[in-house]
């Protein structure tokens, strides 16, 4: 189940809303590909491989263009291990993540800034299939 959610935080005025988490079609692995703006033949090889894997959006916040956005995350095993392959940023960066679907289950919907250190607010305003 995927999430429609506001980051909010007063210190540096962020206010965005993103879809986290996956949806019913998010389980085609052709879909999955084509959901990376890069990395889509590393995704493809993974999923070849990979016996078990999810795949997900995330908020990230890339520190080199001082940027929040929504990611493509990809998590997967391969001989016991599990590996993860992050959506890059559009300055091309591997952003941070901030904040999963599976963090809303936590009652802390408040976390830290990532910009400025300031309290950065989670609303959770739907969910999706």
């Amino acid at each position: 189940m995927g999430l429609n959610i506001r980051l909010s935080c007063s210190g540096c005025k962020e206010n965005s809303d993103y879809k986290i988490g996956q949806g019913l079609r998010d389980f085609d692995k052709e879909i999955i590909i084509n959901q990376f703006s890069s990395k889509q033949s590393e995704v493809s090889k993974a999923l070849e491989q990979a016996s078990i894997y999810n795949f997900e959006k995330v908020v990230g916040y890339c520190q080199d263009c001082n940027t929040f956005g929504s990611f493509s995350k990809l998590t997967y095993f391969l001989d016991d291990e599990q590996l993860i392959i992050l959506d890059t940023c559009e300055c091309g960066n591997t952003p941070k993540i901030v904040f999963e679907a599976k963090d809303a289950d936590n009652a802390q919907l408040k976390i830290d800034c990532p910009r400025c250190s300031d309290k950065l607010e989670i609303q959770i305003l739907d969910y999706f299939d």
